[in-house]
């Protein structure tokens, strides 16, 4: 077993510019992994079409836009987003697949948050949309 530290895996984190955050994975399971992220000003809006995604606010603050998403096929077509809803430390969340999401970091710190997901979702299924007004 091996055990590591979610600030130490995000100080050594890579940008991911198609979502701009600073992410690691931190623990890897067979089907899905445990991720630790940094986020200065906003996630981009995107969605998944497979499995659900859980977060958990470790700190700062911020907005969590989350929007029902209609699919072309595989291609996102039309968000219709909800009202947006404060998160702060040790809030938790589910975004059910099918769901546009973004989060806005309202504070004057980096938002730090983790979230678990199928491994898919930074990879084959991710789609970016707009994001919200």
């Amino acid at each position: 077993m091996e055990v590591k530290n979610i600030y130490e895996a995000l100080k050594t984190a890579p940008e991911d510019p198609k979502v701009n955050i600073k992410h690691a994975l931190v623990v890897e399971g067979k089907n899905i992994g445990y991720h630790v992220a940094e986020v200065s000003q906003q996630v981009q809006a995107h969605v998944h079409r497979n499995g659900d995604e859980i977060y958990h606010v470790l700190k700062g603050e911020g907005l969590m836009h989350v929007g029902k998403v209609t699919f072309k096929g595989d291609k996102p077509v039309k968000v219709v987003w909800a009202p947006p809803v404060k998160v702060k430390p040790d809030d938790v969340f589910n975004i059910t697949e099918g769901h546009a999401h973004s989060l806005k970091n309202t504070g004057k710190t980096p938002l730090i948050i983790s979230f678990i997901c199928p491994h898919t979702h930074l990879t084959t299924d991710r789609s970016i949309v707009d994001n919200p007004s």
